[in-house]
């Protein structure tokens, strides 16, 4: 598992960009971003209450 405080680039996006850097294939399922762990917190806490604001 790979871990991030980096909320501005999506898993698949990460992974891409570690291969170009040379680091072995890493399964972006295995990826936890800032975001994703706080929406993960936010649906544990208040389910069906999260709005989340942003860009794709």
């Amino acid at each position: 598992m790979l871990i991030t405080n980096n909320s501005s680039t999506t898993p698949d996006a990460l992974a891409n960009k570690l291969a170009k850097l040379g680091f072995p294939e890493i399964d972006p399922a295995k990826i936890l971003t800032s975001a994703i762990a706080t929406a993960a917190f936010l649906q544990a806490e208040k389910p069906g209450f999260s709005y989340f604001l942003g860009r794709r």
